[in-house]
């Protein structure tokens, strides 16, 4: 189960997770969908796990 985070820049609850990794079918479908934001090659410095809709900030 995914908790809903808020996000510090705004505040604001309207956040959704990243995935990290080449897109395929299904990520771009859920991307598409506004489910889940791309961030990305595989990155292991990458630290963000959630993507701010509001302001655009993405943050661990």
């Amino acid at each position: 189960m995914i908790q809903v985070k808020q996000c510090p820049g705004c505040r604001m609850d309207n956040v959704i997770p990243i995935e990290y990794g080449i897109p395929d079918m299904e990520m771009i479908k859920k991307h598409e969908a506004g489910e889940i934001y791309l961030g990305g090659p595989d990155d292991e410095d990458a630290k963000e796990t959630w993507h701010c809709l509001n302001c655009g900030l993405n943050f661990r």
